[in-house]
């Protein structure tokens, strides 16, 4: 009899040690969350160079900085969930890519909207849309990643994305 309660005792706390459906679905939603943060400053940003105005272009960039600084943070303090980290790090990636883009394709980008009419020629245009297609390349390749370990981890523990 003593070695059942001692079976049952077990049985009982690596079940409840174990994650829930729910925690899963929680731990989508910090990280898609975040990820939908940075994306609406990032889109709040584009729609800021659609002005052309680097005076409205400026202070986007910074939030948009800042705004990816900070979910950095939130999403290594939340960590792995149940051990494994695949769909965490492919945020982190997608976010560092968008930082890494930040402090260079789009402030290049911003320096070339800062040019004197005078100053901004078919040589600058090109250059503006090299930059334009590098961030769309990168952008979408980490997209993707995060989007297939997210998917991963939905069917892992059966949950359903919309």
């Amino acid at each position: 009899m003593k070695e059942l309660s001692l079976f049952l005792v077990l049985s009982f706390i690596l079940t409840k040690c174990a994650p829930t459906t729910d925690d899963a679905v929680n731990y989508n939603n910090k990280l898609t969350n975040i990820e939908l943060n940075v994306i609406d400053k990032i889109n709040a940003l584009d729609n800021a160079f659609a002005t052309y105005d680097p005076a409205l272009i400026e202070p986007a960039m910074n939030e948009a900085i800042s705004e990816i600084e900070k979910a950095v943070k939130k999403v290594e303090e939340i960590g792995d969930f149940d051990g494994n980290s695949e769909f965490k790090d492919a945020l982190l990636n997608l976010l560092n890519i968008l930082k890494k883009h930040l402090n260079n394709e789009y402030k290049e980008q911003l320096e070339i909207y800062k040019l004197p009419n005078d100053k901004y020629t078919e040589t600058e245009e090109n250059r503006y849309n090299e930059l334009l297609d590098k961030i769309e390349e990168e952008y979408t390749e980490a997209f993707r990643k995060f989007a297939d370990a997210q998917q991963k981890f939905a069917e892992k523990r059966g949950l359903v994305l919309e």
